[in-house]
């Protein structure tokens, strides 16, 4: 007999309270050129699972738009592995997470 799964969203109320074990992740990220940003023509975005969670920094954008470029292709889509690190400190309401490229 198939496990019966109940699927459903889950409200909470906004503060991020339950902290998740094992707070180390890691998983795929795509780098994806970002010509026609407003900000920085160079800007690569990093992205996972869909969601764009930042960019690289502008120094690296750069440098890595113009090697490509020499090589003769207009936009970056690279993947890589990311490291996702949870925490929270001693008295903050809300979790962070920092993103950490391989």
């Amino acid at each position: 007999m198939p496990d019966r799964v109940l699927h459903t969203k889950l409200d909470g109320t906004g503060l991020f309270l339950f902290e998740v074990a094992g707070q180390n992740h890691y998983q795929p990220a795509i780098l994806r050129s970002e010509p026609t940003n407003p900000h920085d023509g160079n800007a690569i975005a990093v992205e996972i699972s869909g969601l764009k969670v930042g960019h690289l920094d502008r120094h690296t954008g750069a440098k890595l738009t113009n090697q490509c470029k020499r090589l003769g292709f207009d936009r970056i889509e690279a993947t890589c592995k990311a490291k996702l690190a949870g925490y929270r400190s001693h008295g903050d309401q809300a979790a962070k997470v920092n993103v950490m490229l391989d």
